[in-house]
């Protein structure tokens, strides 16, 4: 189970998600659905520890830190996390 509490992402000037909560639970499957620009991607991101909130926290229950959990993205396209090399994955 993946504990989103009051999560906050800003960028500049902009609010992207604000105090946003969400219990994720594990064995289920969701579908995010929104329109463009109100934080799809974002919310993604914070998911996979590319980026870290502003504000609010992510947790777990299974008594694992939430950045060892293992998350692995299936992108739409060709997309490469220029961040990261395969070793450091």
């Amino acid at each position: 189970m993946i504990i989103l509490k009051d999560i906050t992402k800003i960028y500049g000037s902009v609010t992207v998600l604000d105090h946003l909560s969400l219990i994720l639970e594990q064995g289920r499957r969701y579908c995010l659905m929104s329109p463009s620009g109100s934080g799809k991607t974002t919310l993604l991101r914070l998911l996979m520890g590319l980026e870290q909130p502003d504000g609010g926290s992510i947790s777990t229950v299974s008594g694992r830190p939430y950045g060892e959990l293992s998350i692995s993205p299936v992108f739409q396209e060709d997309r490469l996390c220029e961040a990261f090399s395969p070793l450091e994955m």
